[in-house]
């Protein structure tokens, strides 16, 4: 979870001391990782729990955020972006005019108001999820990466722009987290609350071959990641949008059969995090629950 108290001191990151501004909507462990890239690899963390909230009355939406300086310099000229993704598909960028001060080794807890018109929605409930970007022009600007990530949600390239996380590759962005847990697990229930979720095939351990996904309310599949045997593992294999509701993944094996995440005969879930669910399945063969282990991701 964020930590909203720690910050680098000398000595910290084994030695480092981190000259200049150093903007940040994550806690200095992620912040850490981030600057040494092993965010990218490193699947038993989200990368994503800044302090981002919004909420909404009679129309007015109202913007909360803890904006971080790492760094050993002052920044005065801070400023924020939100990358608004909505149900329908459709993005829009909003700039927050407003510059601020963030002083060195400190943060700000920034508030702002907004319409759902400057958001690009009708409704509050149209909103699937918003990214925060931060950035000072002169001193700490956006990464390569953030930036490709930033011209192809420009470009309403939504479908490649989603295999960019932008929390794994820059400290300056942090995710609308609805709530502090996005996984409900009950037994062999998940509910996920709506957003989007990476994942990453961790082992396989079988004979067959096989297909995963999502089954739809009405009965239909939706592919996630086929012929999982042939696939690279512990890397990123997609990411999909999941609506706020309760989920059932499929298991498709060329055994003949079909195998569902509700059913403790056919998987073992597990939460080693708040921000994971981890899948093992049997596909059938020999009972072994280590036929196909899956991890999914909260964005």
């Amino acid at each position: 979870m964020l930590n909203t108290n720690t910050f680098f001191n000398e000595g910290d990151n084994e030695g480092e001391i981190p000259f200049g501004v150093i903007l940040s909507l994550v806690d200095t462990p992620l912040a850490i990782a981030i600057i040494k890239q092993r965010s990218e690899s490193d699947f038993t963390n989200a990368y994503s729990p800044s302090s981002l909230q919004i909420s909404e009355l009679l129309g007015v939406v109202q913007l909360t955020i803890k904006i971080f300086n790492l760094g050993d310099v002052d920044s005065n000229m801070t400023y924020l972006w939100l990358i608004v993704l909505a149900n329908d598909n459709t993005t829009k960028i909003v700039r927050i005019k407003q510059s601020m001060s963030v002083k060195s080794k400190s943060h700000i807890d920034f508030l702002h108001p907004l319409t759902l018109v400057d958001m690009g929605v009708n409704g509050f409930n149209d909103i699937k999820n918003v990214y925060a970007v931060i950035s000072d022009p002169l001193f700490d600007k956006f990464e390569k990466k953030l930036t490709d990530f930033i011209d192809l949600i420009r470009n309403n390239d939504l479908s490649n722009a989603l295999r960019i996380n932008p929390c794994r590759v820059s400290r300056k962005v942090g995710s609308w987290n609805l709530s502090q847990n996005p996984f409900q697990l009950n037994g062999n229930i998940i509910i996920h609350d709506k957003g989007f979720a990476d994942f990453i095939l961790v082992s396989v351990d079988a004979g067959a071959n096989a297909n995963f996904g999502i089954l739809n309310s009405d009965g239909s599949k939706q592919a996630i990641i086929n012929n999982l045997k042939g696939k690279v593992q512990n890397i990123v294999l997609n990411t999909v949008s999941v609506n706020q509701n309760e989920i059932v993944f499929y298991l498709d094996s060329d055994l003949g059969v079909t195998k569902y995440s509700n059913k403790t005969s056919d998987c073992r879930l597990s939460s080693p995090s708040y921000a994971i669910i981890d899948l093992e399945w049997e596909d059938g063969g020999d009972g072994d629950y280590n036929d196909y282990r899956i991890r999914m991701i909260h964005r």
